[in-house]
């Protein structure tokens, strides 16, 4: 009898404080949240005493949740993990290697003069890109698979290692600027030089 004039106090007690929650909170999408809630709180305030009233001693067995692991099991288990985490990581960084090879494409793509970019980049072990090559078509490379009119005094070879150089410079100051690497781990070649 003791039990049972337990729990409707207990159940008492929370419908009237649910009630005045209920009223209290506008509507919209808190409600649920609340009404689950107080529905968790309605079964502890009858389990706990029912529970309390059939184990009086209050010793409960919960032996199928000791998650104790001895032996062989406990090294197949973390290695079986390990293998899981690297095939993670691996998946992880070579997609983060692709975004970040595409990126860096994009933004060679917006210096004067670059027509196409292939990137090669090496990510270190935080993240960050650790190298970047690149390997530049330029306008002016396009331009030479044509027939060029012949220049009297042959400038226009120094024209287009000139045009490399500034090409390359743009590119790796861009690079510097947004990924903080040093202008020595950015390779910039031009196709068919």
């Amino acid at each position: 009898m003791v039990v049972i004039a337990e729990i409707v106090r207990n159940l008492l007690v929370i419908i009237i404080i649910s009630t005045i929650l209920e009223m209290m909170l506008p509507e919209g999408n808190t409600r649920p949240f609340v009404r689950f809630a107080v529905g968790m709180f309605v079964l502890i305030a009858i389990l706990t005493p029912s529970l309390d009233y059939l184990y009086e001693d209050g010793n409960f067995q919960i032996s199928s949740w000791d998650d104790r692991v001895y032996g062989s099991n406990a090294e197949k288990i973390n290695s079986s993990s390990e293998r899981i985490q690297k095939q993670i990581t691996d998946r992880s960084n070579s997609l983060m290697q692709e975004k970040v090879e595409g990126q860096i494409g994009a933004i060679a793509l917006l210096v004067p003069g670059v027509e196409d970019v292939e990137t090669a980049v090496i990510i270190g072990d935080n993240g960050n890109p650790k190298k970047i090559s690149l390997i530049v078509r330029s306008s002016k490379a396009a331009e030479s698979g044509r027939i060029q009119p012949v220049e009297a005094w042959g400038h226009s070879v120094e024209n287009s290692d000139s045009d490399q150089i500034a090409i390359s410079n743009k590119v790796k100051k861009l690079i510097t600027n947004l990924y903080g690497l040093e202008q020595e781990n950015i390779e910039v070649k031009f196709e068919g030089s």
